[in-house]
């Protein structure tokens, strides 16, 4: 089975602009083009939720990780493939 990463779904979640636009373009310099981002980590779960991503990227500093965490825990989501990083 043959898996196309560049086709993968990202939610990117960071408070900061400036770290948004990075991974922005190093999505998209790196092929990819299917990812939405927001600065507030509140509206993040719900974002989640809509578009079933298959990563999420998750600065480390925003407590949304600790939402999704407990979220996985319970069972009421699928495990959520999370990517902590810290700029």
């Amino acid at each position: 089975m043959i898996v196309d990463f560049l086709k993968a779904k990202i939610l990117i979640v960071d408070d900061e602009q400036a770290n948004v636009s990075l991974l922005e373009d190093i999505l998209e310099n790196e092929g990819y083009s299917n990812f939405e981002s927001t600065q507030d980590s509140r509206k993040a779960l719900d974002m989640y939720k809509k578009s079933r991503p298959d990563l999420v990227l998750l600065d480390l500093t925003c407590h949304t990780w600790m939402v999704f965490r407990s979220w996985n825990n319970s069972g009421k989501l699928k495990k959520v493939p999370t990517l902590r990083y810290w700029f």
